[in-house]
């Protein structure tokens, strides 16, 4: 995989809602929400957003919310 779309984790979702949660990430001018993998997330400090990155991912098959994206490679 090559992880070619650019994009930037622009913060965490916490909201205390059943659908919320995630990372939201914009790509493209569009801001969406993104389960990033445990071990992607402990390699940045909060401190480093807004961080670039690249990355491969599809939207969410049935979202709760509708900005619901699964990112299959990411990279800063």
């Amino acid at each position: 995989m090559q992880c070619s779309e650019p994009g930037i984790i622009i913060g965490a979702d916490i909201r205390a809602c059943v659908c919320c949660g995630g990372w939201f990430v914009e790509i493209a001018g569009d801001t969406l929400r993104a389960n990033l993998t445990k071990e992607f997330v402990e390699s940045f400090d909060l401190e480093d957003l807004p961080l670039p990155v690249t990355l491969d991912w599809i939207q969410v098959e049935n979202p709760c919310l509708g900005d619901e994206i699964e990112v299959s490679c990411i990279r800063k």
